[in-house]
């Protein structure tokens, strides 16, 4: 059976190269025909492009890829490289029965870019932290404003939660793609610190580490900080068990560390989850469920998936 991880790298190379294959050796009879099908290409390959999983895994440099196939390949097939002359629609009912096949997932991913774009947008509302991790290349793995490029979306208490992970110096967030280890992760034992000046309103400090690609769904959130500060609430979440170096009532600046990324709770791989949430909530299990979303920018940036900062 494929490993998942490389499953989504061979469907998010795979399926634009036969997209690009079939442009490139089906040369298009008209130029209806070729609009179509580069539409396709294009706008899947841009879509990989802005919102794709795997490319925190295998490196960012490697979306370039698609996107100087899919122009090739776009370039290559244009009917005005042809000698004869060419037709603007087709001429028979086979040909639009291809143009509406062709239309349909264009038009799903055109829709799809465009909620990629505005997923981007910062909130009017947005309360600026500080970046809650000190170490260097950080990336986004989660996060936006869409489902599309944040699978909390859909939850109204994390709706603008964060996943953060590190990168090591080859772009790429583990030593191999599906690695079992948790240290080979470059995150993985990266100090956790304080956003905001505040208090600590609860923690928990005893839950075991996650095997990487399973679940604690009994504990979501694992080994935690709940923070209170300027009227918000800020969970981290997923910390290493034992590396809590606050406890409930502590008063924390700006910048202190509260304890190192790890893997507990319901987490497939390190990394570090943030969100924030109006008022004071000292309960976690309103903090992750009920209680009410609050969008947060780090350091002026509002962050979303594949951005990597520092």
């Amino acid at each position: 059976m494929i490993d998942s991880q490389w499953l989504a790298v061979i469907l998010t190379f795979g399926l634009p190269l036969l997209f690009a294959i079939d442009l490139t050796l089906r040369r298009p009879r008209n130029w209806a025909d070729w609009l179509f099908r580069s539409a396709l290409l294009l706008s899947f390959s841009t879509f990989l492009f802005l919102g794709g999983v795997v490319w925190l895994a295998i490196g960012s440099q490697w979306r370039w890829v698609l996107i100087v196939l899919a122009i090739a390949s776009t370039i290559w097939s244009c009917p005005v490289r042809q000698s004869a002359e060419t037709q603007y629609v087709p001429s028979r009912w086979g040909g639009w029965v291809s143009l509406i096949a062709f239309a349909l997932p264009s038009a799903l991913f055109l829709s799809n870019l465009l909620q990629i774009l505005t997923a981007r947008n910062v909130p009017n509302d947005a309360v600026d932290l500080a970046l809650p991790l000190s170490g260097d290349r950080i990336a986004v793995m989660q996060g936006g404003q869409s489902i599309i490029v944040n699978h909390h979306f859909t939850t109204p208490s994390q709706k603008y939660a964060v996943d953060l992970i590190a990168l090591w110096p080859d772009g790429r967030r583990a030593k191999s793609l599906s690695s079992s280890d948790p240290e080979d992760y470059a995150i993985f034992g990266m100090p956790v610190i304080a956003p905001c000046e505040g208090d600590i309103l609860a923690t928990r400090d005893d839950q075991p580490e996650t095997p990487i690609g399973g679940a604690n769904p009994q504990a979501p959130a694992g080994n935690f900080a709940l923070l209170t500060c300027d009227g918000i609430t800020v969970l981290l979440a997923h910390l290493q068990p034992g590396s809590l170096t606050v406890d409930a009532g502590t008063r924390v600046g700006t910048g202190q560390e509260l304890g190192r990324v790890g893997n507990s709770g319901n987490s497939t791989e390190p990394h570090l989850h943030i969100h924030a949430l109006e008022g004071q909530v000292d309960d976690i299990t309103a903090a992750i469920s009920t209680a009410t979303a609050v969008p947060i920018t780090f350091d002026g940036l509002f962050l979303t998936r594949n951005m990597v900062l520092r």
